[in-house]
């Protein structure tokens, strides 16, 4: 990056940056337009003005109430101008990587190895006085690609190759602990979960009778299981609606989720959801009326094609008597990404009724919802359209009283999960490491933004454990 920017590394970052990185994602003549799915987040935005280069003012068309998760979301990194290829507006080659954290790339090998240095001028190098001062505290972050393998995990882990690590089946993560028990395990739970979205503008989705028997034929319990082997006192994974359990604030009661058909795990209640998805199923017309469902399955993570696929394909067939067709995009997300794009531009071919995916996870309701449900939403594969739906996102992006915000978000996620189901959510998991007892001050995270945690971290090298 140094090499090939010399006159940007090392640079302040100016308000002028965030003026171009805002104007960036809203520019209707970008070539990348499509995929710039957080653009929502900005269309509010009335000016932007620089004050001086360090000062900035931003006026809104009007309230957002998710304004200031907006400025401070993940997906919203600060981009300067000069490492943007102009005429693709794409900085997709490792070089031109830039940022003012507290980690530095040092090396990016696809499917072996990203390592990060310590950034030794971070602008925030002092702000925790009471951990010390001069983060962060790590010479280097070095994250290594395995193959799933448990067996070559644990070796690793063993052998102190890795100070820390997870496994395919957490089995074998609470052996290891036992065994290790100057160790210790951490919990992180992750937004990001298996998702499905439907094409419902179209046959056989148009009919919500459709819809909903799909929905109760998948046994979540399950696909969680087969997903996310672990023992019966450590379970790994737990059910979600359309906000995931883990993000507390937002999402609906676990009892409440678990109490619909399709999520219900009680004694008989597999067996009464069966039989309503198989007469929603006839009421539609059955299969020779609806024809095949062909579903198209993500390539990775590697669990969906090897573990879901010949498990979900099996429940439907199996409870409905249906047809279905499968395909796996090889590429992991490519085909995947650009089918959904076409059912957003309501392209009349090379669109997709049925994609099994993995949805990233957010932390705010509008990323959630709005983008995925309004009907002018920038993430709405769906083609979904409701008035009462997008009236209660239009209160809920201007309403700033907690309570009253959550009370709206209930109604969206009961509305959008029992009486439209334009696609399907199952479970999020908890993901654990096993990690060494010099290793101090570790953080759990829901998902993205882990390399600010990192600057807090610390190896304790008088720790017996240390040595070797």
């Amino acid at each position: 990056m140094r090499k090939n920017f010399p006159d940007l590394a090392g640079r302040p970052l100016v308000a002028e940056d965030i003026k171009y990185s805002i104007e960036r994602q809203v520019n209707p003549d970008s070539p990348q337009r499509a995929l710039f799915y957080q653009k929502s987040q900005w269309e509010n935005v009335d000016r932007i003005e620089l004050i001086d280069d360090l000062t900035l003012k931003i006026t809104t068309k009007g309230p957002v109430a998710s304004f200031l998760h907006f400025l401070a979301d993940t997906w919203n990194s600060i981009i300067p101008r000069e490492v943007v290829d102009e005429a693709k507006d794409e900085l997709n080659e490792d070089h031109r990587l830039v940022g003012s954290g507290p980690l530095i790339l040092d090396k990016f090998e696809t499917v072996q190895v990203v390592r990060y240095v310590r950034n030794p001028e971070w602008f925030a190098a002092d702000d925790r006085p009471e951990l010390g001062t001069g983060r962060p505290f790590l010479d280097a972050v070095e994250i290594q690609w395995s193959p799933q393998s448990d067996s070559v995990g644990e070796t690793a882990f063993k052998t102190k190759q890795v100070d820390g690590t997870g496994f395919v089946d957490d089995a074998n993560l609470w052996r290891i602990a036992g065994e290790l028990p100057q160790c210790f395990v951490t919990e992180s739970p992750t937004t990001g979960g298996p998702s499905t979205p439907l094409l419902i503008d179209r046959p056989p989705y148009q009919d919500f009778r459709v819809r909903r028997a799909i929905a109760i034929a998948q046994d979540r319990m399950t696909l969680g299981e087969q997903a996310f082997p672990s023992p019966p006192e450590h379970p790994r994974f737990r059910l979600s609606s359309t906000i995931p359990w883990p993000v507390t604030r937002w999402a609906l009661p676990y009892d409440e989720v678990t109490s619909r058909p399709g999520y219900r795990f009680g004694p008989g209640e597999r067996e009464e959801d069966l039989a309503e998805a198989k007469k929603l199923w006839e009421a539609a017309g059955g299969s020779d009326a609806i024809g095949t469902l062909k579903i198209l399955f993500a390539g990775l993570p590697a669990w969906i094609p090897e573990k879901m696929l010949p498990q979900v394909k099996r429940q439907i067939e199996e409870s409905l008597g249906a047809k279905v067709e499968t395909e796996v995009d090889s590429s992991g997300y490519t085909q995947v990404i650009a089918c959904l794009v076409r059912n957003m531009e309501d392209a009349p071919t090379g669109t997709c009724g049925f994609v099994w995916t993995y949805d990233n996870g957010y932390l705010d309701p509008h990323d959630f919802l709005y983008t995925f449900y309004h009907t002018n939403g920038r993430r709405n594969s769906f083609r979904m359209s409701d008035a009462q739906v997008d009236a209660w996102l239009d209160e809920m992006k201007k309403e700033f009283d907690y309570e009253k915000r959550r009370e709206i978000v209930f109604k969206l996620l009961r509305r959008i999960g029992e009486e439209i189901i334009p696609g399907y959510r199952y479970f999020n998991d908890i993901g654990r490491s096993v990690v060494r007892p010099y290793v101090k001050n570790t953080h759990s995270w829901g998902w993205y933004g882990r390399a600010y945690w990192y600057a807090n971290m610390w190896m304790d090298q008088n720790d017996p454990d240390f040595p070797g």
